[in-house]
């Protein structure tokens, strides 16, 4: 209302000054000037809004709970499925890229971005190292055993937070006998 009553105000403005058919041609074009610079102002504003919205609704944000404390989660820095622990301590990262769980145990199948070359090569662009990421086929299994009390402890030479209770990573085989040794049920399996 308020850019309407502006424009209505250098309508009479003008009139007052200006006397003639030029001068009022000239009236009528500065509204129309005016009203094509609000209008294309509005349509920017709106495009803004929708791409937040758009990018905003892509970001799945996700939070599963998963028993024993821990609960799947999005990671902030990029979009990747994690898995924390009560303390919003990552008990494994990277990208959790399937997972299963009973009241006992939680079996994951895991892609860190460091796995995939392409991704840590410096300069590449988001959405390249995004499309390699999605390529890749490596997989490694992480194993939570939510029964047995966790001790953890932060490696300061790896970086990495360790649970005594968390297992992994393994490869396919070595995840296969580790599953055997702590006795997971057969049925509770990834589907790969």
């Amino acid at each position: 209302m308020e850019i309407f009553n502006t424009m209505e105000s250098l309508d009479l403005l003008l009139k007052k000054k200006t006397n003639g058919e030029n001068e009022f041609f000239l009236v009528k074009n500065i509204n129309k000037g005016l009203n094509g610079i609000i209008i294309r102002k509005i349509k920017i504003i709106l495009h803004f809004t929708l791409l937040q919205i758009l990018f905003t609704n892509c970001t799945e944000n996700r939070e599963t709970y998963l028993g024993g404390g821990y609960k799947l989660i999005t990671s902030a820095s990029m979009n990747d499925l994690i898995i924390v622990d009560k303390n919003q301590i990552v008990a494994i990262d990277g990208h959790i890229l399937e997972y299963v769980f009973d009241s006992i145990f939680i079996l994951a199948a895991q892609r860190p971005r460091d796995s995939v070359l392409e991704c840590t090569i410096q300069g590449i662009t988001f959405e390249k190292s995004q499309e390699a990421f999605k390529r890749s086929t490596f997989r490694q299994y992480w194993i939570i055993n939510k029964e047995e009390k966790s001790k953890y402890f932060y490696d300061t030479v790896k970086k990495i937070a360790i649970y005594s209770n968390v297992y992994g990573p393994f490869k396919k085989e070595k995840y296969i006998q580790k599953c055997e040794e702590l006795r997971v049920p057969k049925e509770l399996k990834l589907k790969e």
